[in-house]
């Protein structure tokens, strides 16, 4: 995907080490780039730190009394599946 209009670029630094690594998973991953490869990583950090935080509430909630969600609850949960999906297409 190339830079336009509501991307930025930016420039990483790296040892010569994990410059063949990144080279090798974008050819291996079957990316277009490495900017493509990139994406991804930061595509799955964000859904993890999505899990966590469903996670972390569940806990909570299992820890609390309240063990009902409210229409509120289950409203911020479509709300963020929906998102989630629209960011994990592949373009």
């Amino acid at each position: 995907m190339p830079a336009g209009p509501g991307f930025t670029s930016m420039n990483v630094s790296l040892p010569k080490e994990q410059k063949a690594f990144v080279d090798q998973r974008v050819r291996a991953g079957g990316f277009g780039s490495v900017s493509d490869y990139v994406r991804e990583l930061i595509r799955r950090d964000q859904r993890e730190l999505e899990r966590e935080e469903v996670e972390q509430r569940l806990l909570a909630a299992l820890e609390s009394k309240k063990s009902k969600m409210t229409a509120a609850d289950w409203k911020e949960v479509r709300e963020k599946l929906v998102e989630r999906h629209k960011g994990s297409r592949r373009t």
